[in-house]
């Protein structure tokens, strides 16, 4: 039977590694080193009570879970149902933006006979923003670069489709230095990382 160290320590790597991030990424949510996070996978230290209860709300795992022996098959159904719930949220969330839509403009055309098409096109930015929201907070940082572009696009596109009268298709050029923004902070955040 291991000890409580190691089998805390084979825990907090196999959840690490289930939800996709590195040491350093899990340093920036709870605050602590990345050298700290090493020495606890290694079991050369435990975390304390308060760290172990940050990690299991991270992890959205009991807390009771992080000390407890699991057969590797029950880690990964867990970790497989975990990222399942996630990515039904995300599409729940984006299904909601485009039924309000709907809902809006039936309500606009029938009752108020206002042909306000538009609101589509602003729900195509707000699932872009739900978009990247969810790859932030629930999975791999790394797609975070596209899914700001894909918003960062969008909206710059809503905005110009909603002002076509007035011909700004010079609001596209406010988008090349926030690309290139978005290119250079995450070529900061990978050489950070390594």
């Amino acid at each position: 039977m291991k000890n409580i160290r190691e089998i805390v320590s084979s825990n907090l790597v196999s959840l690490r590694k289930q939800n996709k991030l590195t040491q350093l990424e899990l340093s920036e949510k709870i605050n602590y080193s990345d050298k700290a996070i090493s020495r606890w996978e290694k079991g050369e230290v435990l975390p304390d009570l308060e760290i172990l209860q940050q990690l299991s709300l991270i992890y959205d795992v009991p807390l009771g879970y992080l000390i407890e022996e699991h057969a590797p098959e029950q880690v990964t159904k867990t970790a497989a149902s975990k990222f399942n719930i996630r990515i039904a949220i995300m599409f729940f969330s984006i299904m909601i933006v485009w039924m309000s839509s709907v809902i809006c403009y039936a309500y606009l055309s029938n009752y108020l006979g206002i042909n306000y098409w538009q609101i589509f096109l602003w729900a195509v930015p707000s699932s872009a923003l739900i978009l990247d929201i969810c790859v932030r907070v629930w999975f791999n940082k790394k797609y975070c670069p596209y899914t700001m572009s894909l918003f960062l696009w969008t909206f710059i596109s809503a905005f110009y489709v909603q002002l076509l009268q007035y011909n700004l298709w010079l609001v596209f050029l406010i988008g090349i230095p926030c690309q290139l923004t978005i290119i250079f902070m995450s070529f900061i955040r990978r050489a950070k990382g390594k």
